[in-house]
Formats: structure tokens, C-alpha cells, sequence
């Protein structure tokens, strides 16, 4: 989740956990801790974006690349939108399969503290993500630089519908997140959002 959370039962801030993304408002486990075994698409999706795409790579074996990583970022968020939305459920969504390492960590620790905390994120995001730094060879990596758009995706207090975000949070912030190839396909291996960036 990108914004920022406030809960007011807890003197702890929530939005300590909610370093996302992805974002947001930042995979490997489900609820019992254990990977999935045959993940499947997530039927979440997440709004495409209305800009135009940029200028394909002229380098074909480039190109592919980068169109695998938009790929696996749009999974990744879809799978994590579908999660936030009901974070009482013991599947992940298939977000393990998207993510590694602090992407899939930090998303987790959210699901955790808004179980914790009774929080849903209902509606769903607009991404206009761009791959860049494409890097290929033994240990391949790629950088998603997106602007996320939160406006029809907000924190709520599950019991009372009440906002549970923090007064004055932007709702289009500049996102970053890296890619890399892991188990022979794309997943996203960190992500986080720049709160006091706008865009």
C-alpha cells in the first residue's frame, strides 16, 4: 500500500509495516507458511494505463525481456490488490510466485498488521509502469519506474468502512521496484514507493 496507515487503536503506526510495494500500500509463503505449490493467474486485476507505451527496444531479445517484466510487475500488483482487499484470506493470491525477497516480505508484513489491525484496501490502483536498465546475461535484472495512482484504492477500517489513512498522503507517487529472474521466469525482487515524490 502506498499511503500511509492510521490506526487508532494502536500507538504503534501501522504505516511502518505498510512500505510496500509493490506501495504500496511494498510471495514465497501462504497463510500456513508453506509454498504454493501450482500457482495460478489471479483473477485480480489491475486498471491499465492510459498513456502510451514507450518506444519497444530495438533489440529483440531486449524487448522480450522487458515486456516479461511488465508482465510479472502487472501480476505481481494484481495478485497483491486481490490480497489487500480481503487480508483475512489464508491464500496469497499467488503473490509468492511473483515476488522474492523484500517484495514479498514487506507485502506479507502488511497483510499481517492489517489482519492485526481489521483493514481492507478495497477498488484497485491505475500503474504506468516503464522497464528499464535491462540487464541480461547470468544474473539478469530489469528496474520498474511507475507512477501509482491510489485514488480508488484506499485503506479502510473493515467494522466501520471509516478511512484508515493518514490525513494529507498523495495519491500518485513514484514507485520504483527491481526485477530479476528467479526459478527461469521474471519476478519482482524489491519495490517501494517514494511517498513525498508526487507525479
Amino acid at each position: 500500500m502506498v499511503a500511509m496507515i492510521r490506526v487508532h487503536r494502536s500507538r504503534r503506526p501501522v504505516a511502518t509495516a505498510l512500505m510496500l510495494v509493490v506501495v504500496a500500500l511494498s510471495a514465497g509463503c501462504n497463510g500456513d507458511g508453506e509454498k504454493d505449490p501450482t500457482p495460478t493467474k489471479s483473477s485480480a486485476t489491475v486498471s491499465p494505463t492510459p498513456t502510451p507505451s514507450p518506444t519497444p527496444s530495438a533489440d529483440p531479445e531486449v524487448a522480450a525481456a522487458e515486456a516479461s517484466v511488465l508482465k510479472a510487475y502487472r501480476d505481481f500488483w494484481a495478485a497483491k490488490v486481490a490480497w489487500y482487499a480481503d487480508p483475512r484470506a489464508q491464500s496469497d493470491s499467488n503473490l509468492s510466485h511473483y515476488a522474492i525477497d523484500t517484495a514479498l516480505a514487506d507485502a506479507q508484513s502488511t497483510i499481517f498488521t492489517f489482519r492485526a489491525d481489521g483493514i481492507e484496501v478495497p477498488g484497485e490502483p491505475v500503474l504506468s509502469p516503464q522497464v528499464s536498465n535491462v540487464s541480461l546475461g547470468t544474473a539478469p535484472t530489469a528496474t520498474v519506474n511507475d507512477c501509482v495512482d491510489v485514488s480508488n484504492w484506499q485503506a479502510i477500517f473493515r467494522d466501520s468502512g471509516k478511512s484508515a489513512v493518514a490525513p494529507g498522503q498523495l495519491k500518485r507517487v513514484v514507485a520504483v521496484a527491481e526485477a530479476t529472474i528467479f526459478d527461469g521466469r521474471w519476478v519482482i525482487r524489491s519495490y517501494a514507493a517514494q511517498r513525498d515524490r508526487g507525479c
